[in-house]
């Protein structure tokens, strides 16, 4: 299979909307680099979104519980923030249950 997912929705893909770079990336990006050279950051895992909608990923600096919890706890926040969405389609309803 050669397929890429590159939306849980059809025809949502901000990446390719976006043609000029965005102010708050940046904004974020030089901030996380000013507190590694402070020697606050020491491991960072990162999930990035390309103009094409791929998708890439990286860690540096090490693996820790910490870290993966971390992620964890981020993709959770994210699923929430899609499924909140008012545009999302409506979920499939499931058959109720039948009594015991």
């Amino acid at each position: 299979m050669n397929d890429k997912v590159v939306s849980i929705r059809e025809g949502f893909m901000p990446s390719q909307a976006i043609q000029e770079p965005v102010a708050s990336v940046i904004h974020f990006l030089e901030s996380l680099l000013d507190r590694a050279r402070n020697g606050d950051l020491v491991a960072v895992a990162a999930v990035y979104q390309h103009r094409d909608g791929a998708i890439s990923d990286y860690n540096v600096g090490g693996v820790s519980c910490a870290l993966v919890g971390g992620l964890e706890c981020r993709r959770a926040r994210m699923v929430k923030e899609l499924l909140d969405l008012e545009d999302l389609p409506p979920r499939i309803p499931q058959p109720p249950e039948e009594p015991a």
